[in-house]
């Protein structure tokens, strides 16, 4: 394969104001004392750091001292051009000092109303504003030339009246050929059943590793490749990746390491224990590669075929990192630590030390069982000083819950103890909870905000929490804001102690342990926007590679003509590919107009699995009208889908060998790949009779009751509704699993849009026409036409007339009336409101039904 180049980029941080890009350095301190010497008034300044230690009763060196802001215009005043007027004309332009005393000392509410009275900042023309043009003149310049003070006070009102100090950078990818494409029949599969594995690798790993790897261990430790069931100790072996299929890389199989290099519970001498591994290792792979197919791609259309670490790396990213403290991404242990890998200075990272049971993750993050990460009191100091003169600052996680049963369980803490704390990012069972320490709160940072939805999943999140002084704490989960609103006033972080100490997976000391995965953690000085979160969101997570399947082998398709993936490890188990595009290198190669893609499917290691083929029903056509530039790759191809697809890991990503399937491109034509032939992966078929009905899950059971009713399903009720229920509602359409719990779950959801549909007035008389609303309970159920007025249109949209088959309209019928009669019995009696109310519990009881259910 040719080397591959890339597109210089810019940095993605921003470039820091003079106030927060200094630090308390040698350097700094005397580049500060020189500029008060040679300025005059335009040299002085107070401190640019936090003068307390210990325990914080000030504030310390914040920007805009304490208390809350009034908005946001003044709290970005407060952040980017107020301190820098402190720092450059505070000493005439004060309160004791001046014509115009616009830094107004300690309070930047007062600056800014004075500035504005005074007319110095022009909103509209930046660069004719007073403030720069005054200095451009030559009014006390603080740097080398009269130019450079204008442009650095310019620069500080854009970041003022923009909201916004910097930008994400933009995935940049530039492809070139690939030479000398593997073959895809060329890479060895795992065998179907676990024949050779009994005889070769079991035998091993039953005598001498059944204590701790098997389910009949007294404290079973994952993966289980010893358990008593060979088959199933095989499919925990396969699945883990612990064991490689090369015979040039086998030796690197984990199980073989961990005895030669590790000294992981060797049997007797950790040299021989690895070699008798090892030689085991071989022999199953002697034996599966005599027992493979020679043809077992017959017939089928393939691309070539790569593995992970041949594919193309992007430079740069689209991630937004600006005034960010510090990030770990968990790639690797460097000296034994996580690195920080935000690192503004070299020496001020705040490295990480794992301690108890936390392991680093193949595909980058930290899996947390009963222990934590942890940087040192002296590193976490410069969150302490960074938070501490912004006086705002958010925390960002890649997430993924072990369980939504834990309780207090803190997943990042910046603290003293379980009870002493500055800030804690929290998960109790399924809401996220945000504790942060100020003059409101007590010495833990209680009361905590939490999540009133249920938005805490056993599923990989991004889960992000902001403070500032006019909003207070926010907290935003996969982009979106929560919408709970901070009942504790937006204060100063008064009481904040730099003595804590910033930890992942606990409070310090290991009291209140959460369970889970982090892959990815980050700290700023600064309360990330919406749509800041929302770029980080989209920008996901995990080191990712751009596959190139070279197709120009094929009849009919051009020179250097490829099928591109975004792919990336998925987690210890499986790989994430994604956004599939067609593309032709060569800027004088003709495109393939009229091509016909269909059928396209994800082989590995020789064989196309029958799971995760979410392409399989693909079908476009090559159009030069549809070229564009996907993820900013050069040069512009055709996007052939948006979603993605999950494949298993089976050798580990230097040694599987993916590859594309086709039913057809262009004239190239498969004839075995659709009726499990040699092309497929063969599965053990369950002859077990499955029910012929189904359930609606969650996302269908949403959008039924939404198209029945005519409620959008985006009403804040109802969407609270469901954001709440989702996880209560069927998973899956098998009709066996369906639960009581799921029921009362459709019953809740059910009543929420009917209730919307009732208190809408327009809908309502659109969906009950003719009914009398405004009439009582005792007159409007009177008499049977009435009564159809309701019924009638509930049969006809939720229930259905004529149908093969359905519900005994009679029955269903004479249930609703029955239901009207027991809440139309108080007669003359009946309270306010009740015709609305049997309306409604009438809708719901059809909606909730198995009319909408079954499928």
């Amino acid at each position: 394969m040719t080397t591959k180049t890339m597109p210089a980029l810019q940095s993605t941080r921003s470039t820091p104001t003079l106030v927060h890009a200094m630090r308390v350095t040698t350097a700094a301190l005397l580049a500060l004392a020189i500029s008060s010497m040679v300025s005059g008034c335009g040299g002085g300044g107070g401190d640019i750091t936090p003068t307390s230690q210990g325990f914080n009763d000030t504030g310390g060196g914040a920007v805009g001292g304490g208390g809350s802001l009034r908005n946001d215009d003044v709290r970005f005043f407060a952040l980017t051009l107020w301190p820098n007027l402190n720092e450059n004309c505070g000493t005439c332009h004060s309160e004791q000092g001046g014509t115009i005393p616009f830094h107004a000392d300690a309070d930047p509410e007062r600056a800014y109303d004075e500035i504005e009275a005074e007319g110095l900042v022009n909103r509209t023309t930046i660069a004719s504003s007073r403030l720069v043009t005054k200095v451009a003149g030559g009014h006390r310049c603080w740097l080398s030339s009269d130019a450079d003070c204008a442009s650095a006070m310019e620069g500080w009102i854009t970041e003022w009246l923009t909201g916004d100090s910097g930008n994400g950078g933009t995935k940049q990818v530039s492809l070139s050929s690939v030479e000398n494409p593997a073959n895809p029949e060329t890479s060895l599969s795992w065998p179907a059943t676990s024949d050779i594995y009994a005889t070769t690798v079991y035998p091993v790993v039953e005598e001498y590793c059944q204590e701790c790897h098997s389910d009949s261990a007294a404290v079973p430790q994952n993966p289980l490749f010893a358990r008593e069931d060979v088959d199933a100790a095989y499919d925990e072996m396969r699945a883990s990746g612990k064991m490689l299929l090369d015979p040039t890389t086998y030796r690197q199989s984990r199980v073989v390491v961990r005895l030669s290099s590790e000294f992981h519970n060797c049997w007797s001498d950790c040299a021989s224990d690895a070699n008798e591994m090892a030689a085991a290792i071989l022999a199953f792979i002697q034996a599966a590669e005599a027992a493979a197919e020679e043809t077992s791609l017959d017939g089928v259309v393939t691309s070539s075929a790569m593995s992970l670490y041949e594919g193309v790396v992007p430079e740069g990213g689209s991630r937004y990192e600006g005034n960010m403290i510090a990030m770990w991404e968990f790639k690797e242990l460097v000296n034994g630590e996580i690195d920080d890998v935000s690192n503004p200075f070299e020496d001020e990272d705040i490295d990480l030390t794992l301690t108890g049971d936390v392991s680093l993750m193949s595909s980058w993050g930290i899996d947390i069982r009963d222990g934590r990460a942890q940087a040192s009191v002296s590193d976490s100091s410069r969150l302490f000083d960074e938070i501490m003169r912004t006086q705002e600052y958010s925390i960002e996680a890649w997430v993924v819950p072990a369980n939504t049963s834990q309780e207090m369980a803190r997943i990042v803490s910046y603290s003293g103890g379980s009870t002493e704390k500055n800030f804690s990012m929290s998960q109790t069972l399924y809401a996220y909870d945000f504790i942060n320490r100020n003059v409101a709160t007590d010495f833990a940072g209680e009361p905590a905000l939490s999540t009133e939805a249920e938005l805490a999943r056993a599923t990989q999140q991004h889960v992000v929490m902001t403070y500032d002084r006019v909003n207070g704490r926010r907290i935003y989960v996969d982009g979106r804001f929560s919408g709970d609103l901070d009942s504790v006033e937006a204060e100063s972080l008064t009481g904040w102690d730099n003595s804590f100490a910033f930890v992942i997976g606990s409070d310090l000391g290991g009291r209140n342990q959460w369970e889970g995965k982090v892959r990815l953690a980050a700290i700023y000085n600064r309360a990330l926007t919406e749509s800041q979160i929302q770029q980080n969101f989209e920008a996901d997570v995990g080191q990712k590679f751009f596959l190139m399947f070279r197709l120009d082998h094929l009849n009919g398709l051009p020179q250097d003509s490829y099928i591109v993936f975004e792919v990336s490890q998925f987690d210890d188990y499986s790989y994430l590919f994604s956004r599939p595009f067609f593309v032709v290198l060569g800027e004088d190669t003709a495109w393939p107009d009229g091509l016909v893609i269909r059928g396209l499917r994800l082989g590995i290691n020789g064989k196309v699995p029958t799971v995760g083929q979410a392409y399989s029903k693909l079908n476009v056509t090559i159009d030069s009208a549809n070229r564009e530039s996907p993820s900013n790759f050069s040069p512009a191809g055709q996007v052939l889908s948006e979603i993605g697809t999950i494949i298993a890991l089976e050798n580990g990503p230097a040694s599987d060998q993916f590859f594309v399937a086709f039913d057809q491109i262009g004239t190239n034509v498969s004839t075995n790949i659709n009726d499990g032939g040699a092309g497929t992966q063969n599965v053990a078929v369950d002859t077990e009779e499955m029910p012929r009905l189904g359930v609606r899950t969650f996302a269908e059971i949403n959008a039924t009751m939404a198209d029945i009713t005519g409620v959008d399903p985006n009403t804040q009720s109802v969407e609270d509704t469901f954001l709440t229920v989702e996880q209560q509602l069927p998973s899956v359409e098998n009709i066996d699993g369906f639960l009581a719990a799921h029921q009362m779950a459709v019953a809740q959801l059910a009543m929420q849009y009917c209730d919307a549909l009732v208190a809408n007035t327009t809908l309502r008389d659109s969906f009950f026409p003719g009914f009398n609303f405004g009439a009582s309970a005792s007159a409007a159920f009177d008499t049977p036409g009435e009564r159809d007025q309701i019924i009638n249109p509930l049969m006809d949209k939720a229930v259905g007339v004529g149908l093969t088959s359905q519900p005994t309209i009679a029955e269903v019928r004479g249930r609703l009336n029955t239901l009207m009669d027991a809440l139309t019995a108080c007669g003359g009696a009946c309270p306010a409101g009740r015709t609305e109310a049997v309306v409604k519990g009438t809708c719901a009881s059809v909606l909730g039904s198995a009319a909408m259910l079954i499928q």
